[in-house]
């Protein structure tokens, strides 16, 4: 609605194509280009690592427990977890972060420690009853391979004499299903004699590494292992006024309850599914950290 000639603003004939308040509104964002943003507390602390990041939820609203960091003038360095209020209000108070850290280690961290003899034990004991699970394995599946090819040739043959005639229909299904039924047996024990690979090895001697030094590595490792490490440990993790609601997830739930080592071996050797679940995540803290006593 106006033109500016040599700074002074007129008033123009032609028809306007937008409104003022368009015109000014693009104005302002135009003027307020490459001036500092204000960006949101989770876009400050992106890209840096903390302890408890991915890991917690509030109590009281269900929203993201998030890490906050305040740097005093002594220039010491304090950590808090405080609810994201994504919802809106929330009652839940910030809480420091060693509070939480020191309830897992009287909790946690602190009963999953071995001492270095009963660890080497433990690790030995482990580490042989593995050698002798998988070679009785696989002669187990050596077996089993044979059975089910003997089977499969039955049925084979059976379906030969029905076409001869020498079975009714009957008679033929009758035997046919009972063939079948013995071969889903088989394939059903098979499936428990898991193949003892490697990297299950590996994975179940650095789970006995992590679990035998588990309160050293929570106190000197960097945050970022840190927070791989509890979320391999934690689970369905809540905020609730200053105290840490939690799971513990498998395998590192069994080794809360047992104390001797030949029991703990036991339960490696028959329950190696949930180390084959975790043998990546595994694999990939070994590359960051030493896991020694």
């Amino acid at each position: 609605g106006t033109m500016v000639v040599k700074k002074k603003a007129y008033p123009h004939n032609y028809e306007r194509i937008i409104t003022t308040e368009l015109f000014e509104k693009v104005k302002n964002i135009l003027d307020n280009k490459g001036k500092k943003k204000i960006i949101p507390h989770q876009q400050i602390y992106k890209k840096k690592a903390f302890i408890f990041r991915g890991l917690i939820k509030c109590a009281v609203c269900g929203c993201s427990i998030t890490s906050e960091e305040h740097i005093k003038k002594s220039g010491r360095i304090y950590h808090h977890l405080r609810c994201s209020h994504m919802r809106g209000g929330c009652k839940q108070k910030p809480v420091p972060e060693p509070k939480i850290l020191k309830q897992l280690d009287d909790e946690v961290f602190s009963k999953l420690q071995v001492p270095p003899s009963i660890l080497q034990a433990l690790q030995k004991n482990v580490r042989m009853r593995l050698e002798e699970e998988s070679h009785i394995n696989a002669a187990l599946k050596r077996q089993n391979t044979l059975r089910l090819e003997e089977l499969e040739n039955k049925k084979n043959r059976l379906l030969d004499v029905y076409l001869d005639g020498g079975l009714t229909k009957e008679e033929y299904q009758e035997e046919k299903t009972k063939v079948e039924a013995q071969k889903k047996d088989l394939e059903t024990i098979g499936q428990k004699h898991t193949e003892i690979t490697t990297e299950i090895k590996d994975t179940v001697q650095r789970i006995v590494e992590i679990v035998g030094n588990l309160s050293h590595i929570m106190k000197t490792a960097d945050p970022k292992i840190q927070n791989q490490i509890l979320k391999l440990l934690l689970k369905n993790a809540v905020l609730e006024g200053d105290r840490l609601k939690y799971e513990i997830q498998v395998p590192f739930s069994a080794f809360m309850q047992m104390d001797a080592k030949e029991e703990i071996s036991a339960y490696i050797s028959t329950n190696l599914e949930e180390f084959n679940q975790i043998a990546h995540p595994i694999g990939l803290l070994a590359n960051y950290i030493s896991l020694t006593a």
